[in-house]
């Protein structure tokens, strides 16, 4: 198991200051990387899985203070059960046109979190039951994507720093 970074001070700081690369490497994998997409993405998922089994979410939890999440109408359907609420009370009570989105959560953070917890997990919406997205195939078409969450999410952040190294003798075998 590689060590991880899970300190979010710090994966701010180095996402930041790994912008420039994180755009080379980004270059690098959507245009002179030899891989099909779907030996990327296979390779993707096995990093993924590596990052994941060593990150606690629950010791984090920024993603539902910092990001928006988008909400449809099964989100919203599956909340007001869980809740014990009528659709309209929840719309009401949670949801607001997004910035990104037609719908997301009205409240940052999220209202639903408690002690970095979901307190309707079961429940949760598709958009965190997702998160990071990086498990969806298509590495490269999304890698913009992937990019701006690098400073937000040690998943993304570790991904991609083992990424970089596993592709860095590939790099060195095409310059």
């Amino acid at each position: 198991m590689p060590t991880l970074i899970t300190d979010l001070p710090t994966i701010y700081e180095r996402a930041r200051a790994e912008e420039d690369e994180n755009i080379r490497f980004r270059q690098f994998v959507k245009y002179r990387l030899r891989w099909s997409d779907r030996k990327l993405d296979a390779v993707v998922l096995e990093i993924v899985r590596e990052v994941t089994a060593g990150i606690d979410c629950t010791q984090c939890g920024h993603c539902c203070r910092a990001l928006e999440i988008s909400l449809n109408e099964d989100d919203l359907s599956r909340l007001a059960a869980h809740l014990g609420q009528s659709l309209d009370a929840v719309r009401a009570e949670y949801a607001a046109p997004g910035t990104q989105c037609a719908q997301a959560f009205a409240h940052s953070p999220c209202a639903l979190q408690h002690e970095n917890r979901c307190t309707v997990y079961p429940a949760r919406p598709r958009d965190c039951r997702e998160y990071p997205h990086l498990d969806k195939g298509e590495f490269r078409a999304r890698m913009w994507q992937i990019l701006s969450h690098a400073e937000d999410c040690p998943i993304v952040f570790n991904t991609l720093a083992l990424m970089k190294q596993r592709l860095h003798a590939e790099k060195t075998s095409i310059a």
